[in-house]
């Protein structure tokens, strides 16, 4: 999305991209102020922090990053549930132009490290599909669903997964951030989260889909 490529490369949004996802000014206003909060309240203390203090300074930050990242998610969501497929493209755009400087930056990166930062890429880009197509098909996460997993396990991975990926692109979009030790500090916690996270696009794609349910109630009574 527009909000997701402000907040890793620093430049100003648009205001004409802002206005096609938020009609509302009200909503750009807020949608603004989160973006704001995100950059400085989360990801340059990350990725100013010293290499033994990143892991630690990622983990304090997460709960907060969860609370306004989920917010600005609710925000453009509400404003396009009836036109997913602008969200389906942004996002695609969004990281195939990541995974692009990605591959461009191995002047710094090594080719290893281009590698595991593709597949987080890849992990969390399946579980936004699941969910997309979760949306798209009007399926339901209910209540009784969600206590059938660890809900705060896949909260923490889906949004430890985003931070790490932000925090990542906004390193190779800023040339003073460019770093390769504080880089794999930031891949090492990224693989953790997104690991934890692969299982659950599973795990969701199944619990909403009533046919899938019904085969899993009856082989669980063999």
């Amino acid at each position: 999305m527009v909000t997701d490529s402000t907040i890793v490369t620093k430049k100003k949004v648009s205001e004409k991209s802002l206005r096609r996802l938020l009609p509302k000014l009200r909503d750009r206003l807020t949608a603004t102020l989160l973006i704001k909060s995100i950059d400085s309240n989360v990801i340059k203390p990350i990725v100013k922090a010293k290499v033994n203090k990143i892991a630690e300074t990622f983990v304090d930050s997460l709960d907060l990053f969860a609370i306004t990242a989920s917010a600005l998610e609710e925000l453009i969501l509400k404003s396009n549930r009836e036109n997913l497929n602008i969200l389906i493209q942004a996002d695609r755009t969004f990281y195939q132009e990541s995974t692009k400087a990605v591959n461009e930056s191995d002047d710094w990166i090594k080719p290893e490290s281009i590698e595991e930062i593709k597949e987080i890429i890849s992990i969390f880009q399946d579980y936004q599909n699941v969910v997309l197509g979760i949306l798209s098909q009007n399926r339901q996460l209910t209540a009784e669903m969600i206590t059938e997993i660890n809900s705060e396990e896949w909260i923490r991975a889906l949004y430890g997964t985003l931070l790490s990926l932000f925090c990542i692109f906004r390193m190779v979009n800023t040339r003073n951030y460019h770093d390769q030790r504080k880089l794999e500090v930031l891949i090492q916690l990224g693989k953790k989260y997104a690991e934890t996270l692969d299982s659950y696009s599973d795990t969701l794609d199944i619990l909403t889909n009533p046919e899938e349910r019904e085969l899993l109630k009856k082989a669980e009574a063999l």
